[in-house]
């Protein structure tokens, strides 16, 4: 054969790799000739900028989550932490699979943040009531995350009492019930949670694919971008990271009054983002949760931050 891969391969010698002419489905780069599918670093070069979609809308939100983590962390030095970092690492990775055109597999990963953060909040409120106690300690706990992490952990009998149910699996069904009937998370919080969850497990179990969606590109392994599909998907996100924002300053950050300049500083990325939309002519907010949550974030820190 005159023309086979390794043939071509050696030809081309390796050039320019994440722009491969041998194997399109590493190419990056990549555009038909009607310049309508992309590959996704030209998705990142072109659909992302002070015209269209600055990135910022995404990567602000996991800044803020990010220092406040750290900041919980570095005060307190609670064993859930370690999750809490995990959920950083995801909604990075969530934010870039998103911001390059991959929106089905972005939302399913963003329910596994919402379930890890509940996680990490129930091992940090098991270890504050049973030091209170004097009976348990820190090490006690991250064994218990560490079970729980390699898919070990059972649900005590004590808290399987708490919320009448006897499956022993930590899931997000079982965290949710757990944190409201101790009065970590209130009604309303745990039936939008639910409601999120339950969309974005759509994406999960096949119920969206996008391989049934007309405009899907002939080779499956191209990425097509979609307007309709970004600003979804950007609303999901926005909409989890503020309610988790918001949870943190209930359970963490008031009643244990962690504020400093730079957590202050930061939490105003959502008044920054309200102004860079009307200042770009762009939309950066594509949630109300955003908007409304955002302002309550704020006036806490701000009544916080006055107090200390």
């Amino acid at each position: 054969m005159p023309n086979k891969i390794s043939d071509r391969i050696r030809k081309y010698k390796h050039k320019d790799c994440l722009n491969c002419q041998i194997i399109p489905c590493i190419d990056f780069y990549y555009r038909d000739e009607k310049g309508s599918c992309y590959g996704e670093l030209v998705a990142l070069r072109e659909y992302h900028n002070e015209k269209l979609y600055p990135p910022c809308h995404l990567g602000g939100l996991i800044y803020v989550f990010c220092k406040f983590v750290s900041t919980i962390l570095s005060a307190l030095k609670l064993p859930g932490g370690i999750l809490h970092i995990q959920c950083v690492r995801d909604l990075k990775t969530i934010a870039f699979l998103i911001l390059t055109g991959h929106y089905r597999i972005a939302l399913s990963a963003l329910r596994g943040v919402i379930e890890m953060f509940l996680a990490g909040m129930y091992f940090d409120k098991k270890y504050l009531n049973a030091l209170e106690e004097g009976k348990t300690s820190i090490d006690e706990v991250q064994n218990m995350i560490i079970q729980f992490v390699e898919g070990k952990f059972e649900v005590p009998e004590k808290d399987l009492q708490i919320v009448d149910v006897r499956k022993k699996k930590l899931d997000y069904g079982l965290l949710l019930e757990w944190h409201h009937k101790m009065k970590y998370i209130d009604g309303k919080t745990k039936n939008h949670l639910q409601n999120i969850i339950g969309k974005l497990n759509r994406f999960i179990h096949g119920e969206l694919l996008e391989t049934i969606k007309p405009e899907c590109p002939k080779c499956p392994a191209m990425v097509k971008l979609s307007r309709k599909e970004y600003e979804e998907a950007a609303q999901y996100f926005q909409e989890v990271v503020t309610i988790l924002l918001f949870i943190m300053v209930k359970q963490y950050i008031k009643p244990y009054k962690i504020i400093d300049e730079e957590v202050f500083g930061c939490s105003e990325i959502f008044t920054i983002l309200e102004n860079l939309e009307r200042e770009l002519g762009t939309k950066m907010i594509f949630s109300n949760v955003f908007r409304k949550l955002g302002k309550k974030i704020i006036e806490d820190l701000k009544a916080l931050h006055g107090n200390t």
